[in-house]
């Protein structure tokens, strides 16, 4: 009784989700005001066709349980007004679909059997399975998928920076955490890794993972979890929120970006960037300031307790499937008169093995008398002898061409004779910055630039080189909407006064001179 008199205000913090059934023993014995606190409010609605009580639909829906039936809350301070106000930090999402990814988003990908996570032996199944994308790794878990995401993880942050990686269940976080540990060649000596999953199977580990990854500059630099890091942590230091995992739940949504919002001067963040791996942003019509997507439950009859937060299976066993990447695989084909015969699809790094090897034993003549003329420094092939080498390659132990050459060593304008020269030791192909570094240099030397223009220009430079280098495209409103690049070069008003207002000239010239390097 006393509680009764003296209690005045219920105040409930996350109250999209704090709240279910049970509140009448609350809300219905204490007759006071009420507070609902919440990032994420939530309506609800009946599933079409059927009936569903008033009140069974207040207990889900936020804005009933708390008074608000007109759909407004009484107090409204959102993401899109937290990042025009300066209080939390903008982002930019960065698609990154991998062919696997896409093949799973429009086909399935196809499997007939699985290997064992440990030992590696192949089960077969039997009979052909087909995964979608919103079924891939659950309970199959694509390792070749782990491993490109950790792939553009590398490329597309520095060494150091804190990610939060969400992945789909427990098994697809440990398989991330062990890929980008190969990737960033963790030695896996002492804990903590470069990565570590933080997930409800390390339940008694998670909360010394979590104080060791609030922490700048120290191991794990990515945490990978299904749903413990989405909500209820601070971790201003995080620069990139990384999505390998679907959710039609708006909720969810906000809640994994909003875990990058948080401003950092003491790091030097002041924004972050969102790297999509399965095209979540897009689904969810982020208009870079959160979504305009309503945050909606459709509720079944007699379903009235809401869910409080994701599913981290499978804890126990899982297995993997090796179906290769297509973007990773080079297709070998045997050409008898207007017939093609597709021979097989090898992995970039087994066709290299295969292209390297038979070079270097080959004993055609042709080859042998190639292989002594390519000793000479100079010596430049005629277009005879480079048809005869092209010609040697369809050969069945190879099976190959030019464009797969190209394809291999990434290296799109690169000839036969440059290849050979790679495999033998004589010529190294260069790597797209080494490109990018010499023709920047050519192209400073074509002009007559200030020493105070040839600082900016090398500040763009590295920017590009380190974005082209890594195969992703980056344009001048990119750097000059970024506050960290904005930061390190200049505001472009500024920058533009210093070229006599043909700064957009300029470096429209420099940057097509840098898409030619980094694939000449």
């Amino acid at each position: 009784m006393y509680l009764t008199e003296c209690l005045h205000l219920i105040v409930v913090d996350e109250c999209h989700r704090s709240i279910n059934v049970n509140r009448k023993l609350i809300f219905d014995h204490f007759l006071c005001p009420r507070i609902g606190l919440t990032a994420t409010p939530r309506i609800a609605a009946p599933k079409e066709g059927t009936e569903v009580d008033e009140e069974d639909l207040a207990i889900i829906d936020t804005y009933k349980l708390f008074g608000c039936e007109s759909g407004e809350p009484d107090f409204q301070f959102d993401l899109k007004k937290g990042i025009d106000e300066g209080f939390l930090a903008p982002y930019k999402p960065t698609e990154l679909i991998s062919s696997l990814v896409d093949e799973a988003k429009k086909s399935g990908i196809e499997f007939d059997h699985v290997l064992d996570p440990k030992e590696k032996y192949v089960i077969a199944l039997g009979a052909k399975k087909k995964l979608k994308l919103e079924q891939l790794n659950r309970k199959f878990v694509s390792e070749e998928n782990c491993l490109r995401i950790a792939e553009e993880i590398k490329k597309n942050t520095q060494y150091g920076e804190k990610v939060i990686l969400f992945g789909v269940s427990q098994a697809h976080c440990n398989e991330l955490a062990n890929a980008v540990n190969k990737v960033f060649q963790n030695d896996n000596s002492e804990k903590p890794y470069y990565a570590e999953a933080v997930i409800s199977e390390n339940n008694e580990l998670n909360e010394t993972l979590k104080a060791w990854f609030k922490k700048p500059y120290q191991k794990p630099y990515i945490a990978v979890s299904v749903d413990i890091l989405s909500t209820g942590v601070d971790i201003p230091c995080v620069r990139y929120i990384a999505l390998a995992a679907l959710t039609k739940s708006v909720g969810k949504y906000i809640q994994m970006i909003g875990r990058g919002t948080r401003l950092d001067p003491k790091t030097g963040k002041f924004s972050f960037q969102i790297l999509d791996f399965v095209g979540l942003c897009k689904r969810m019509e982020d208009n870079g300031k959160g979504t305009l997507k309503e945050n909606k439950k459709v509720v079944k009859p007699g379903e009235q307790k809401p869910k409080t937060g994701g599913v981290e299976n499978p804890k126990g066993e899982y297995f993997l499937i090796d179906n290769p990447d297509p973007a990773n695989l080079i297709q070998r084909v045997e050409i008898h008169g207007d017939s093609i015969i597709i021979k097989d699809n090898i992995p970039i790094i087994e066709a290299k093995r295969i292209f390297e090897e038979e070079l270097k034993k080959s004993q055609e003549p042709v080859m042998i008398e190639l292989k002594e003329k390519a000793q000479q420094p100079e010596y430049q092939p005629t277009e005879e002898e480079l048809a005869k080498f092209v010609q040697w390659l369809r050969l069945p132990n190879t099976y190959m061409d030019e464009g797969h050459l190209q394809k291999m060593y990434d290296y799109p304008e690169g000839s036969a004779w440059d290849f050979l020269l790679h495999a033998l030791g004589k010529k190294k192909i260069p790597t797209p910055k080494e490109r990018i570094e010499k023709n920047y240099i050519s192209y400073i030397h074509t002009y007559n630039f200030t020493d105070e223009q040839i600082v900016i220009l090398k500040k763009i430079k590295d920017v590009f080189a380190s974005n082209l280098a890594s195969k992703r495209d980056i344009d001048i409103k990119e750097i000059f909407g970024n506050p960290i690049y904005e930061r390190l070069i200049g505001s472009y008003d500024s920058i533009n006064q210093k070229f006599d207002g043909k700064f957009n000239l300029v470096i429209n010239d420099l940057k097509q001179t840098f898409r030619i390097s980094a694939n000449a």
